[in-house]
């Protein structure tokens, strides 16, 4: 089984990486260095299915530039991490150059590379600067929220779903927290992994509210208490805040409650699937309809800008494919496969 998810995300604050912290406990690291993104992703490929077909759990690392394409792969029980360089720099462990599989020089100088570098890292930058500003426009949404809100009865509410979720002491020691983003800003819009990281939990729990309305202060408690009691926790933060959390998953528990709101709205669709209505037991009765003027135009103000800063994120990745064009024709993948599966011969 392969478990895919986000360690980077494009957000407000730029492009924050949780790689790092996400290697406590791991004891070999590889790190697969070349030009090549596609190389890259064929190796970490061919290694991530191998090893699943072997009944490993292998945690798949996904990149938020490029669609469906491996930045790296985690397999905790061999406590062991194969990570693309590109997305954590200087990070110590044994090296694979995968620049050694091409079958010639790319026909590109490296002034005409460097060129073509600073115009993605030039619309990378904008894309963070518009989805600074997103985030500002935001606040505003969230405030209309805050300032109607019951906090006495959504503090009551979030109290009572917590102890009946939380049930009794799991472990003497705390459990342990790991972190990601089951979703992110894409080339292709937001794209999140939310149905594969909850296949095998018996009961999801849909978030349904409005900005502000208390959906990831609950779900900092949740976890809290979790841990508290020892219970090891997934904690998913939101992709374009990471400050605020989207997703909790309990796995001892067989339990996941995430904000399912856009962009990541989805609805219950099978047994053991239940709604939690954030909006009502805020007490926000009526708050829709008294500023809806003010909330629509706070609303295309923060849509246009998200737009904005996707026409950046989409044109940064394209300077980023035409280097690649100058890499995929000179790639031996026989020799990726040769060399994955010399990887997968030293690690088993």
């Amino acid at each position: 089984m392969v478990k895919k998810y986000f360690l980077r995300a494009n957000t407000a604050e730029g492009d924050v990486n949780l790689i790092y912290e996400n290697l406590k406990g791991i004891s070999e690291i590889i790190v697969i260095k070349g030009r090549s993104r596609t190389a890259k992703n064929r190796l970490l490929t061919r290694i991530a299915f191998i090893l699943s077909e072997r009944g490993k759990l292998v945690e798949g690392i996904m990149c938020p530039f490029d669609i469906g394409v491996y930045e790296g792969i985690i397999i905790r029980e061999d406590r062991l991490a194969i990570i693309d360089e590109s997305c954590a720099k200087g990070l110590k462990g044994s090296e694979k150059n995968l620049d050694e599989c091409f079958c010639s020089k790319p026909e590109i100088t490296d002034l005409e590379e460097e060129l073509i570098r600073q115009k993605a890292k030039w619309a990378f930058e904008n894309l963070y600067k518009t989805y600074a500003d997103a985030k500002t426009i935001h606040d505003e949404w969230e405030k209309i929220y805050i300032d109607n809100m019951d906090f006495s009865r959504i503090d009551s509410y979030t109290k009572g779903i917590i102890s009946q979720l939380i049930k009794g002491k799991h472990n003497v020691l705390e459990g342990q927290r790991s972190t990601g983003f089951f979703g992110a800003s894409t080339p292709d819009g937001s794209v999140n992994y939310i149905e594969g990281l909850t296949e095998d939990i018996k009961n999801r729990y849909y978030i349904k509210g409005r900005p502000g309305t208390g959906k990831s202060t609950f779900l900092k408690k949740l976890a809290f208490a979790a841990e508290k009691n020892g219970y090891d926790t997934e904690v998913y933060y939101c992709s374009f805040d990471r400050k605020s959390l989207d997703m909790v998953i309990i796995r001892d528990l067989s339990v996941a409650v995430f904000d399912s709101t856009a962009p990541h709205e989805v609805f219950p669709s099978r047994s053991g699937d239940g709604l939690l209505d954030f909006y009502t037991e805020s007490g926000l009765f009526g708050t829709d309809e008294k500023y809806s003027k003010e909330l629509k135009r706070i609303a295309d103000r923060y849509s246009n800008k998200v737009k904005q800063g996707l026409a950046y994120l989409r044109l940064g990745c394209c300077f980023e494919s035409e280097l690649e064009m100058y890499y995929e024709g000179i790639i031996d993948y026989g020799a990726v496969s040769v060399l994955a599966d010399k990887i997968i011969r030293a690690v088993s």
